[in-house]
């Protein structure tokens, strides 16, 4: 059981069973929200219980996704694709250790210019991939790769097509 709450505890949630690796989103978007890059992971909506509920306010900041934050405090606490059986729940909501690690960087060509590129971590042009995925497992073949030769996970592993994500992969 991992738990979690706003930064003023008006809206708290649970979510049983164990998380998925969290991705970190640098979109304009989720800077906007967050203040930097949204590290968030996703959820099965029935293995989330939300407190609270009340205290959330649901801004529906494009046609295919809602983001949820604390009414009170303000706190960003959740990236919604209503049509998904899914929610992506803030990293930094949860009240202790989570156990997990990064998994990779999204949207990193729109990175602030105040911070330096991820390099351990996969990177990809968009979030669109992960929302087309089948769960539980992500499936990122064919996408343009972002890494460099020095820093390609997929060198030795057979990757065949120089510049296209060959092989899922996730960080150590």
């Amino acid at each position: 059981m991992h738990k979690g709450s706003c930064l003023c505890g008006a809206v708290t949630f649970e979510i049983e069973g164990d998380l998925r690796a969290p991705d970190a989103c640098h979109c304009s978007k989720c800077r906007k929200q967050s203040g930097h890059f949204f590290a968030s992971t996703d959820v099965p909506k029935h293995q989330i219980t939300i407190q609270g509920g009340e205290s959330v306010t649901w801004y529906q900041s494009s046609e295919k996704v809602r983001r949820g934050f604390c009414a009170v405090c303000g706190s960003s606490l959740f990236w919604d694709p209503p049509h998904h059986d899914w929610i992506a729940v803030a990293m930094g909501a949860f009240d202790s250790p989570t156990e997990t690690k990064l998994k990779m960087h999204i949207f990193v060509a729109d990175k602030g210019d105040y911070t330096t590129s991820p390099t351990t971590c996969p990177r990809m042009s968009s979030r669109e991939p992960l929302l087309n995925r089948k769960r539980p497992s992500i499936s990122i073949l064919g996408l343009r790769c972002l890494y460099s030769k020095s820093c390609c996970p997929s060198v030795g592993r057979g990757c065949s097509k120089r510049g296209t994500v060959s092989s899922v992969f996730s960080c150590a």
